[in-house]
């Protein structure tokens, strides 16, 4: 991972921390505290992914509000490495403008970057959508205006898009399903 200077980026009052690589102590416990005060990540998974998070989001008054996460798994159906996004905001910052987006687009950028570095990276990003209503048409707009494709739906029928790093176009899943 890089060593740059920690610059925080601000969307709508919220600040928006790189912290992927380079996690203190103190945002670690916050960021588990967020998970199990949400109640949306046991004590032991909460601990497991606070590595994986890649920004963390604050709101103008310095709370924690969201991260974003991701993981690295192959695609099964072409058995490369891609990492996996997953996201998280409290529900009173999912009303915040623009800020999924900013930290989708941030967390694109990183990797990108970073995939630039090595040969062995992985080929992409992969969002697999869990919540159906965040599929809605300006969702969908946003995913493709960052450049991600769709590949259909995994087998329990969610959204998959993909994204790859090399700027070509993902190929259509095979009939096995896209998601571990």
């Amino acid at each position: 991972m890089t060593d740059e200077p920690q610059t925080d980026v601000v969307v709508h009052g919220h600040r928006l921390r790189r912290v992927h690589g380079r996690l203190d102590l103190s945002t670690a416990q916050a960021i588990i505290g967020l998970w199990l005060s949400q109640r949306v990540l046991s004590a032991a998974e909460a601990e497991r992914r606070v590595h994986e998070v890649v920004y963390a989001a604050f709101n103008p008054a310095g709370e924690l509000v969201g991260v974003n996460t991701v993981y690295l798994a192959n695609r099964p159906d072409d058995g490369r490495p891609y990492w996996f996004y997953r996201t998280f905001l409290r529900p009173d910052a999912r009303g915040a403008p623009a800020l999924p987006r900013s930290m989708l687009a941030l967390t694109i950028d990183y990797l990108r970057a970073e995939a630039r570095r090595s040969a062995a990276a992985p080929a992409g990003l992969m969002i697999v959508t869990e919540n159906p209503k965040l599929m809605q048409r300006a969702a969908r707009a946003v995913l493709h205006g960052l450049g991600l494709q769709p590949l259909g739906k995994d087998p329990r029928g969610r959204d998959v898009w993909c994204l790859l790093f090399d700027g070509s176009t993902p190929s259509a899943p095979s009939s096995s399903g896209t998601t571990q």
